[in-house]
């Protein structure tokens, strides 16, 4: 039975693919076609273009794999984008009978947080919580080669923000973690797990060694003004990151 990717043709959908097929792992891929789909067939998964809002399409590709992941997100993917996309991801994939979903979130997601991107992510591991198949959750402080500099950058800028402190992990990690996950796999039907997935070491936002101010940004993105809020509200002040033990990969409950 294979294992359904979505978000494919982003960089830690594209690296997961290619590491699950060098396990030996049957792989079904879903793509928006707004990255690099070609790079996704090149790693042997059988590939499906749509939009992730289409539930009758996700479900068709969905038909049975043994576990669908949602292995993209970070700081900076559009709220909107969870709101829309990820709800119905999780709604085909019950359709489907699909045994087990995993999910890639953000610390702090809680659907009662005051920052929409935390909330929104909350309300989604709410649902999870509350499916019928097996579910994981798996929390990082974003992905460093993801938007991290990005992320510290923008931050660096708020006087407020300049001894927060972040802890990325890197993408190689995060899809280390996601295929031993995929090859611990049980015959449980149920049951719901939330791990914390940080980077080993963190790195203050306001540094000058290439994650703070002096990242420039050039040819790059900048959030728009109410995303930079949410990013303050999500990141400073919280202290360090929430982690609890000092394994890279914490089972939460």
């Amino acid at each position: 039975m294979p294992v359904f990717v979505t978000h494919a043709d982003t960089p830690v959908g594209v690296a997961l693919v290619h590491a699950l097929g060098t396990e030996g792992a049957d792989v079904r891929a879903f793509a928006s076609g707004d990255g690099d789909v070609g790079a996704v067939r090149d790693a042997g998964a059988i590939v499906a273009v749509g939009d992730h809002d289409d539930e009758g399409h996700l479900e068709a590709a969905m038909t049975h794999a043994h576990t669908v992941v949602l292995p993209s997100v970070g700081w900076l993917t559009p709220v909107g984008e969870v709101e829309r996309d990820w709800p119905t991801i999780v709604v085909a994939a019950t359709q489907a009978q699909v045994p087990r979903i995993v999910m890639v979130s953000l610390v702090g997601a809680d659907a009662g947080s005051d920052v929409p991107l935390l909330a929104a992510l909350g309300a989604v591991e709410d649902s999870l919580h509350d499916s019928a198949p097996q579910t994981l959750v798996v929390r990082t402080d974003g992905v460093v080669e993801d938007g991290h500099e990005d992320v510290a950058a923008v931050l660096g800028t708020v006087a407020a923000c300049r001894d927060a402190v972040m802890a990325p992990l890197a993408r190689a990690d995060l899809v280390a973690g996601l295929v031993a996950l995929d090859a611990a796999r049980s015959g449980r039907s149920g049951g719901h797990a939330l791990f914390t997935a940080l980077g080993p070491e963190q790195s203050t936002v306001g540094s000058d060694d290439g994650a703070g101010t002096e990242s420039p940004l050039v040819g790059r993105r900048w959030l728009p003004p109410d995303r930079r809020s949410d990013l303050v509200r999500a990141v400073c002040g919280r202290g360090r990151p929430p982690i609890v033990g000092a394994d890279l990969w914490e089972l939460v409950s």
